[in-house]
């Protein structure tokens, strides 16, 4: 299950779209958080997709899709969206009431 972090100044927009776009790239389980910037040097959503490791072109994808969406929902163009995806490994994750086995 991806887990994705926003980091960004102000209220937080509709998450659903975000989460429906990287569903449609990792096939589902998708928990989207949102964090409120209190002082930033600049003026851009920052993300982060904490997932299980995923081949490079769903990884890519992944990104993209996570980067548009996030763009959309915070009124800004997709250049000013950093997004970050970072490997999990599933001995070192707790979910689902226990630690995750090799399988995920």
């Amino acid at each position: 299950m991806p887990v994705v972090t926003i980091t960004y100044t102000g209220d937080a927009p509709d998450l659903a779209p975000v989460s429906a776009a990287l569903d449609a790239v990792t096939g589902g389980g998708v928990w989207v958080y949102w964090q409120v910037a209190s002082a930033a040097t600049h003026d851009c959503p920052v993300v982060v997709v904490r997932a299980l490791p995923r081949p490079d072109d769903v990884v890519r994808e992944g990104l993209a899709v996570v980067a548009r969406a996030v763009a959309e929902a915070c009124g800004v163009p997709l250049d000013d969206v950093w997004v970050q995806w970072v490997d999990v490994d599933p001995a070192r994750v707790f979910a689902g009431g226990s630690v995750l086995d090799e399988s995920g």
